[in-house]
């Protein structure tokens, strides 16, 4: 929902949103249960999803961040 802002060699500061499907499979619901839900004690797919929006855009900021990829050539590289 925020854009994640990068700074670029040509144009400065940049500006980035994501748009696109996801899905997701738990392989170890007691892992995921330990590590993610923790002590909720109802945890729906919205609360899921939230927290993995939340979790691609701190990756996806870090990545763009430090991949050195000028603005232009983004799209080129978005897989």
């Amino acid at each position: 929902s925020q854009p994640v802002t990068v700074r670029d060699a040509e144009f400065g500061a940049v500006q980035l949103r994501s748009f696109g499907m996801y899905s997701y499979r738990i392989s170890d619901p007691a892992k995921f249960f330990k590590e993610v839900s923790g002590v909720a004690t109802q945890y729906s797919g919205v609360d899921l999803e939230n927290q993995l929006r939340n979790i691609a855009v701190t990756q996806l900021a870090a990545a763009f961040g430090s991949s050195g990829i000028p603005f232009l050539d983004m799209a080129a590289n978005q897989v």
